[in-house]
C-alpha cells in the first residue's frame, strides 16, 4: 500500500548525480527530508554540496536519478513551480525595492491579493524582527539585517522546502552565531523542511536535525549532530566533524567485541573500537581532545591505562585550555575547562593522561596517510 502523502519524505533525492563535463560532481546521492526537518550537507569546498543543492532548486538538471517532493516528480518541474524557497549567502534583495516589497514580491509573483499579501508580510516581518525596516532599502540594512529579509521572502509564501546555500557566510562570527540561533528558532516554530548547505561544522551542529557529511560528491555517514561527532563511521568524518587526535599504529589484534588492539608508530599499545580494520592493517586511531583525562603525575600512579606524556604548550581559549602534549613520538591535543586546576601544568611537565578505550576509534587511513 501506497504511503499517505504525510508520511512521505517533504524531499527526496534519489541517487542523483550531475558531472561538469567529464569531472563528476556528485555520485548517485540519496537523502531524504521529513517534514519540520532540518538537514544539512556538510562538507569541505569542491565536494559538490551546491551542486546538488542547485539540483534540488531546479538550476542545475541531474544526469541520472529521480527528484522529489511529497512523492511528486519534479525534475520535469521549473524552478519557480517547485513551491521552494531558497537563500543565498549574498541576499540577492532587489535594490529599488523596500524591505517589506522584497518580502511581498514572491506572493506578487504568486497573484496573492493585496489584502492577503500585507497580512503575510506583516507576520513575516514581525518574525523575523523587520517590522521597524520595511520602508528601508537594501542598501540602508546591515549584512545580518539583509539576510534576514532574504530569509523572510524565501519563507512568506509558506513552501514545501527551504534551501539554503551557506546563508551567513559572508557575516561575521558573532553575527553568524546568532542568525544560526535565530533561524533554528524560526524554522521550528514554523515546522518548514529545510535543506542547508556549509562547510562550517558548528553551524551545522546548531542547525541540523540531522547530518550528512558529503566528500568529492559522496554520501559518507548521515546521522545526527551527536552521533556523527561520538561515533564517525570512518576517518574523514573523524577528521572533519570536530577536532580530533589521530594517531598512526598498526592492529595487533581484536576482540569478540570488536575491540582492537593497536601498536601505535612510537610504541605505546593502546586499545580502539575497530571500524573496518583488520589484524595487520595499518589504521589511524581517532580520539576526541576532550576524552583525553590528563594529571600532572606519573603514569603508574594514574593507574591501568595511562601513559607518559610531555606537555608542550599550554593556549587559553576562553571557555577551555588546548594543551598540546608529546606522546609517542606524536603530539596530542588535550582540552580541559579553563577554570580546571592547573597545579603543576607548565610547559616541559611530565604528565600522565589516559581516556576509556570506547572512546577511540580505530580506522583505515585515508588516501595519502
Amino acid at each position: 500500500m501506497p504511503l499517505a502523502p504525510q508520511h512521505l519524505p517533504r524531499l527526496a533525492l534519489n541517487g542523483i548525480s550531475y558531472r561538469y563535463g567529464e569531472i563528476p560532481a556528485v555520485s548517485a546521492l540519496s537523502l531524504a527530508i521529513a517534514r519540520g526537518e532540518c538537514v544539512t550537507l556538510l562538507g569541505p569546498s569542491g565536494s559538490g554540496k551546491s551542486t546538488a543543492l542547485a539540483m534540488a532548486a531546479g538550476f542545475l538538471r541531474p544526469v541520472s536519478g529521480d527528484i522529489r517532493i511529497d512523492g511528486r516528480p519534479i525534475m520535469r518541474t521549473p524552478p519557480h513551480r517547485r513551491d521552494i524557497g531558497v537563500v543565498f549567502q549574498d541576499a540577492q534583495l532587489l535594490p529599488h525595492l523596500t524591505v517589506a516589497e522584497n518580502v511581498a514580491f514572491p506572493l506578487r509573483m504568486r497573484n496573492r491579493g493585496r489584502a492577503e499579501r500585507e497580512k503575510a508580510v506583516r507576520e513575516m516581518l514581525t518574525l523575523t524582527r523587520l517590522a521597524a525596516y520595511a520602508a528601508r532599502y537594501p542598501h540602508e540594512l546591515s549584512g545580518g539585517q539583509a539576510q534576514r529579509v532574504a530569509l523572510a521572502r524565501a519563507l512568506v509564501f509558506a513552501p514545501r522546502i527551504v534551501l539554503l546555500d551557506e546563508p551567513f557566510g559572508a557575516l561575521d562570527r558573532q553575527l553568524r552565531e546568532e542568525m544560526q540561533i535565530e533561524l533554528r528558532a524560526l524554522q521550528r516554530r514554523l515546522g518548514v523542511a529545510m535543506l542547508h548547505v556549509t562547510h562550517d561544522q558548528d553551524e551545522a551542529m546548531v542547525l541540523s536535525d540531522r547530518i550528512a557529511v558529503i566528500e568529492d560528491g559522496s554520501l559518507r555517514q548521515i546521522g545526527t549532530p551527536a552521533e556523527l561527532y561520538d561515533t564517525p563511521a570512518d576517518a574523514f568524518v573523524a577528521r572533519f566533524l570536530g577536532e580530533n587526535n589521530r594517531l598512526p599504529g598498526r592492529v595487533e589484534s581484536i576482540d569478540e567485541d570488536d575491540m582492537a588492539t593497536v601498536s601505535l608508530a612510537g610504541g605505546a599499545r593502546i586499545e580502539a573500537q575497530a571500524m573496518g580494520v583488520g589484524p595487520g592493517h595499518r589504521c589511524i586511531v581517532a580520539v576526541r581532545p576532550e576524552r583525553i583525562a590528563l594529571a600532572a603525575v606519573s603514569a603508574e600512579e594514574m593507574g591501568d591505562g595511562a601513559f607518559a606524556a610531555v606537555l608542550r604548550e599550554v593556549g587559553f581559549r576562553g571557555t577551555h585550555l588546548r594543551l598540546v602534549l608529546d606522546f609517542a613520538g606524536q603530539t596530542l591535543v588535550v582540552r580541559r575547562p579553563a577554570a580546571a586546576p592547573m597545579a603543576g601544568l607548565h610547559p616541559g611537565a611530565e604528565v600522565a593522561i589516559a581516556w576509556q578505550p570506547h572512546h577511540a576509534r580505530a580506522f583505515r587511513p585515508e588516501a595519502g596517510e
